[in-house]
């Protein structure tokens, strides 16, 4: 719910990348490299970068 606060996410997106945060940083406390956060709405991944994931848009590789 704290996404939804303070980011326009809808509720499918702020569950995706709440999860993707939540992994991110049980794989990072645990030595494992980070994680990309992949999507192809481009809203979401400014929101994803913004909180600390490295990004990638599929639709950027034909």
């Amino acid at each position: 719910m704290s996404l939804t606060t303070r980011y326009k996410l809808r509720g499918y997106d702020a569950v995706h990348l709440a999860c993707a945060l939540q992994f991110n940083q049980l794989i990072v406390t645990s030595g494992y490299s980070p994680i990309t956060f992949v999507s192809a709405d481009n809203d979401l991944l400014q929101v994803a970068q913004t909180e600390g994931l490295m990004i990638e848009n599929p639709n950027l590789h034909p």
